[in-house]
């Protein structure tokens, strides 16, 4: 099925650009600051405010600078007409900062977040495929990403999408552990 980086918005979704699809696609050179800024809230706010996060204070801090991590992956933006969405970091180049498996054949998802309000309206599967698309057009063998208990419906988007938990690849953070997730292209 080919994926266009857009999704038709669901009856009964707050109103959006003319078009009335969702759009999503990479940060742009020059991204409007207020778009980045919003993106890290919208990732923050989808660790920060699940029900007992185990606060990281490192890690939580590096949610909302989605800036920074533009020279270290791709930061894609889902939108809702002007209005960021949606937003994760998708690492392609083994070795990089973000790259927290060690797989030189796969691609990683990190930090990945939907606008709370706007959850089960197919966003976050709609930024998955474009990762799972991405990723097999430049022959990665792998997707990865890392979720935490406390994600049960990232958790299900995920399996339901064909990942399976590879344990062996789990990452101790503080007060969790990071469930490591893969899906062989």
């Amino acid at each position: 099925m080919a994926h266009h980086g857009r999704l038709p918005r669901r009856a009964g979704s707050s109103p959006s650009g003319e078009d009335g699809v969702i759009t999503v696609r990479p940060a742009l050179p020059g991204e409007p600051s207020h778009n980045l800024q919003r993106a890290g809230e919208i990732v923050r706010d989808a660790y920060l405010l699940l029900p007992d996060y185990p606060p990281d204070p490192e890690y939580d801090v590096l949610l909302e600078r989605v800036a920074d991590r533009l020279a270290h992956g791709t930061v894609l933006l889902a939108f809702d007409g002007d209005v960021v969405v949606g937003c994760l970091t998708f690492v392609t180049e083994h070795g990089s900062e973000y790259d927290d498996v060690g797989d030189p054949g796969g691609a990683i998802i990190r930090m990945f977040g939907v606008d709370r309000t706007r959850q089960g309206q197919g966003i976050g599967a709609s930024m998955l495929e474009w990762c799972i698309d991405t990723a097999r057009s430049m022959g990665k063998a792998r997707v990865w990403l890392h979720t935490i208990e406390q994600m049960v419906a990232a958790i299900r988007l995920y399996e339901r999408r064909g990942f399976a938990r590879v344990p062996e690849h789990d990452l101790p953070f503080d007060g969790a552990v990071g469930l490591a997730y893969a899906l062989d292209l």
